[in-house]
């Protein structure tokens, strides 16, 4: 039993023994010819079936650094050929090999950090379109009023007074100049208006009475009469120029054109670019309609499976002879004739006829040969391409020969011994399965596919002039419009020919003969079945990028004076009002609920006509007791309202947001206004805003300072900093920032300050992402 027992193991040893000598011998045949990873997977076998043996050991380890060396100068090589990410795989492997080699791991840590860089540039928006989107919105930079008072107003003129009065009183409220177009005239109106904003009164006002205005700078403002010959006169002009990335020039210009009625419009086919000329409403209108215009295309992906079954059956069985004749020759003797004259081949003298008998005609017999064929022969054609089509593009797909098309032609110039001589050359035309797609994607994601489908093959031919055959080719066509969903599939079939050909070759009488006829007959049948399977699957792989604010309504003013979110009379650089700061005047922001009422208006109506409006009033004292003076009548709450402007707490200043509140959709960018208010000089003045970087994230922050001062802003996760060495001078409100954010994840954040100079209030806003 023991030694049973001992004879198995020694065999169990000599067995493995083996193992590993082979693996280890196959191993070095590999490495002589240079395949290192197949050496060391040999010699890895080789060293697990006898870990004993220290010269499979040390082999493997030689091998292991020459396949990190190997896969290593592989890696190189991908690197200097701007390959990052193959050079990534090689040199992985060339450190995991030999984890000692800290220059393959130097080198991988290069090639890690350019295959991202390489990957965020392939799948991240290019440099055109980063710049797209942070100069989207952004309008040509001109003055902005800047009013010293935000506080509503009430317009009370019910008895006519002259407009230019009334337009005097008005801009003193806000601390604004104001200035006259020479044409205008003087009219007497009335108005009345009640707890309005300044530039809500200054719009009506001036829409009752079809004036404009145009900024001079930020304490000016000029009035005219609204007409083509003063919109010309005052109007400012800018030019941009549009670079499109998808859209076709002449279709986007045209449109332009047609909308905006202008024809001050370049067109740029090498750059795909639009250069406009015309006022910043109608430039800012126009960016609009590009956005809208210039959507990637959709793009189709069309799984083709094409089967075509060809069979032919020949039944061919009976007597096939020779020649269907017997024929007899008799040959001609020639010779000479009595008088010495030669006799013409195939003439006979009076003599020779007369010997001629049957033994002067030699008769050919047809010979015998019975025939006993069937054959059948199939044969499938399966394609199955791809085919990715861009919408409005056309998809073609050729699947046969070309066949070369005799084509004669007689030319005067080319004649031989006064004849003309045909010259012949050949066109290729193509012969088989053609197929012709041209998608339209929907948008409840369904393809309409125009599709034509053309099945040609030869046919025989034809012998034309001089001997030459003509190819006769067959053709069957379908042509329709399919509509399809994304991923369904359209089975096209029936398009089956048949062609069936019987041929029967008899003797005649003898073929009649019931029986023995059919033995001295040949009967040849030839079947052929041609027969075609089309399926077509169309998948959706892009569509256009349409956002709710595509499909939102724009105002553009009226036909005679076109302008930008329906402010025919604004010029300003915010879109909406020159006191806005970048609001939407459309849309009017809700206040908070622990917002304090708004405070008393301005009454603008005096008890007389202001004499001269940019004398300061004098002031009243006040009698003893604090009762008002007599007669002061309706002056004074006038002179109180409009001191309580300038008598507003010297150092306050308060910082806030517009809007004051902030809703997202995942992916969706809106701009947000941070404004300073009150009465102070700032230095040195660094802010800081905080925000959630789960929720949002900000994509660009831009400084604004209309007197020339200079500023700085960076971006840290979670937080904006805005730094303004230069003084900062707050006198009423205005914007000194603008921070573009874009949704991430479904939440909601506070925008609020982390810093501003002391003794500064902060107002912060909510930002929801849904």
């Amino acid at each position: 039993m023991k030694l049973s027992r001992l004879l198995a193991l020694l065999t169990l040893v000599f067995a493995v023994g083996c193992a590993g000598s082979r693996a280890y011998q196959e191993a070095r045949d590999e490495e002589q010819l240079g395949h290192w990873d197949i050496a060391v997977m040999k010699y890895s076998r080789a060293v697990e079936l006898d870990p004993a043996n220290s010269q499979y050991r040390i082999s493997y380890a030689k091998a292991k650094i020459k396949a990190s060396q190997f896969h290593f100068e592989k890696g190189k090589t991908y690197r200097a050929a701007a390959q990052p990410e193959l050079a990534v795989v090689e040199l992985e492997q060339a450190v995991v090999l030999d984890n000692n080699n800290k220059y393959a791991e130097t080198e991988l840590r290069k090639a890690r950090d350019e295959a991202a860089k390489a990957i965020a540039e392939r799948t991240g928006e290019s440099r055109m379109e980063a710049a797209k989107r942070r100069t989207r919105g952004i309008r040509a930079r001109a003055p902005m009023l800047e009013p010293t008072s935000d506080r509503p107003i009430n317009l009370n003129f019910p008895t006519p007074k002259p407009i230019k009065q009334i337009y005097q009183s008005l801009a003193s409220a806000a601390g604004i100049n104001v200035i006259f177009d020479p044409q205008l005239k003087d009219d007497n109106v009335s108005i009345v208006l009640n707890n309005v904003e300044f530039q809500t009164a200054l719009e009506t006002l001036m829409r009752q009475e079809n004036h404009f205005y145009k900024v001079v700078d930020e304490h000016t403002m000029l009035i005219a009469a609204d007409n083509p010959q003063n919109r010309k006169t005052y109007e400012d002009l800018v030019i941009r120029t549009f670079f499109l990335s998808n859209g076709d020039v002449t279709e986007v210009s045209n449109a332009l054109r047609s909308l905006l009625q202008t024809t001050r419009i370049s067109i740029n086919k090498a750059e795909n670019s639009i250069t406009l000329r015309d006022t910043a409403d109608k430039v800012a209108i126009a960016e609009k309609i590009i956005e809208q215009n210039d959507k990637q295309l959709s793009e189709v992906i069309v799984d083709v499976e094409l089967l075509q079954i060809n069979a032919t059956k020949n039944i061919d069985i009976g007597l096939l002879l020779s020649s269907y004749s017997v024929g007899a020759t008799l040959a001609p003797p020639g010779g000479n004739t009595n008088f010495g004259n030669p006799v013409p081949d195939g003439s006979f003298t009076w003599d020779q006829l007369k010997e001629i008998s049957v033994r002067s005609f030699g008769f050919t017999i047809p010979s015998l040969t019975y025939t006993f064929i069937k054959n059948n022969t199939d044969a499938e054609l399966l394609a199955k391409p791809q085919l990715r089509i861009s919408e409005g593009q056309k998809a073609q797909l050729l699947i046969g020969d070309k066949v070369p098309i005799p084509t004669t032609t007689f030319n005067t110039g080319t004649t031989v011994g006064g004849n003309i001589v045909p010259v012949t050359s050949f066109q290729y035309q193509d012969v088989g399965i053609k197929i012709d797609v041209e998608p339209r994607v929907h948008h409840n994601r369904e393809i309409t596919m125009k599709l034509t489908v053309e099945v040609s093959n030869l046919n025989g031919s034809i012998t034309v002039q001089q001997g030459q055959e003509q190819p006769i080719i067959g053709t069957r066509t379908i042509s329709s419009n399919i509509r399809l969903k994304d991923g369904e599939t359209n089975f096209l079939a029936g398009l089956l020919r048949t062609d069936i050909a019987n041929g029967n070759v008899t003797i005649p009488f003898l073929g009649d003969i019931p029986i023995l006829g059919r033995l001295l007959s040949r009967k040849k049948t030839t079947k052929s079945t041609t027969d075609l399977v089309l399926t077509l699957t169309p998948h959706i792989i892009r569509i256009p990028d349409v956002t709710d604010e595509d499909l939102t309504p724009v105002y553009v003013g009226t036909d005679a004076n076109i302008s930008f979110q329906g402010t025919p009379r604004i010029e300003s650089p915010a879109g909406g009002g020159p006191f806005d700061l970048g609001r939407q005047p459309s849309v009017a922001p809700a206040r908070p609920a622990t917002t304090p009422p708004p405070p008393a208006g301005i009454n603008l109506a005096p008890a007389g006509g202001p004499s001269d409006i940019f004398r300061p009033t004098p002031r009243p004292t006040p009698p003893p007791g604090g009762a008002a003076a007599p007669g002061a009548g309706a002056a004074a709450p006038q002179e109180a309202a409009i001191q309580a402007q300038t008598d507003a707490p010297a150092g306050s200043v308060s910082f806030d947001f517009d809007p004051p509140q902030l809703v997202l959709a995942p992916g969706e960018q809106k701009t947000v206004i941070v404004r300073v208010g009150g009465n102070k000089t700032l230095e040195n003045t660094s802010i800081a805003v905080r925000f959630d970087p789960a929720v949002a994230a900000a994509v660009s922050v831009r400084p604004i300072l209309s007197d020339g001062g200079y500023a700085d802003s960076h971006i840290d996760p979670g937080r904006v900093i805005i730094d303004i060495p230069s003084v900062l001078n707050v006198s009423g409100t205005r914007a000194i920032a603008e921070i573009v954010l874009r949704g991430i994840a479904k939440g909601n954040s506070t925008l609020s300050f982390e810093k501003v100079p002391d003794g500064a209030g902060s107002t912060p806003i909510a930002v929801e992402v849904k």
